[in-house]
């Protein structure tokens, strides 16, 4: 397993990420709405487990997308 690059462009990358997940599984938790709650779990916790900084982008915004699309297609 690589280890994850620590670059400036990963670290903001992590900040932003984790800050949306954070905003993510508080409102959620608020309107115990649990599908955006597990998604804000999810993206303060990917970062640590995704090296490079194209995969932590797109996983990132996969997750952050996850929540909207499963209601709109349902």
């Amino acid at each position: 397993m690589t280890s994850m690059e620590l670059s400036l462009p990963n670290i903001m990358a992590t900040l932003v990420g984790s800050g949306i997940g954070y905003v993510y599984f508080s409102y959620g938790r608020s309107q115990s709405d649990w599908p955006l709650a597990s998604s804000g779990v999810a993206l303060m916790t990917y970062s640590y487990f995704v090296p490079s900084l194209f995969w932590l982008v797109v996983v990132g915004a996969a997750i952050a997308l996850t929540p909207f699309a499963c209601r709109r297609f349902s």
